[in-house]
């Protein structure tokens, strides 16, 4: 009974924790496939995005930002997630229609490569409607 116990205190204080030690030489690529940059939304109310993410460690904590164009304070959609993978795929519809044609938006992502997100990666695209 005592060596299942200590084999579990070992397993827990070893291995099971959040913190990944390969976190030093974590590469994340951020993939944003829809929408592009620069891109013209046809249908407004069905604005897709969608987002890759992919590390060569794990994945920690996800943000998706929208906002218009400069008005950072003011977040149209905001996603936020915390994930131990190496890969996340990220699918959203959203009803843009209500702002008014040829509006510009900024979608910006950020990717924490460690545990404390004392680094991160971000990616940012413009498109407008």
């Amino acid at each position: 009974m005592f060596m299942k116990y200590f084999t579990l205190l070992i397993l827990i204080f070893t291995g099971f924790g959040c913190h990944n030690h390969d976190d030093d030489n974590n590469t994340v690529v951020i993939d944003i496939l829809r929408p592009e940059e620069g891109g013209v939304i046809l249908n407004p109310s069905k604005t897709d995005i969608w987002i890759n993410f992919t590390a060569t460690g794990e994945l920690h904590e996800i943000e998706v930002e929208l906002y218009e164009k400069d008005e950072r304070d003011e977040k149209i959609f905001y996603f936020e997630k915390h994930v131990h993978d190496k890969r996340f795929e990220f699918r959203e519809t959203l009803d843009l229609s209500s702002f008014q044609k040829g509006t510009f938006f900024d979608l910006e992502v950020k990717v924490c490569l460690d545990e404390k997100c004392n680094s991160f990666v971000t990616e940012e695209v413009t498109f407008s409607n």
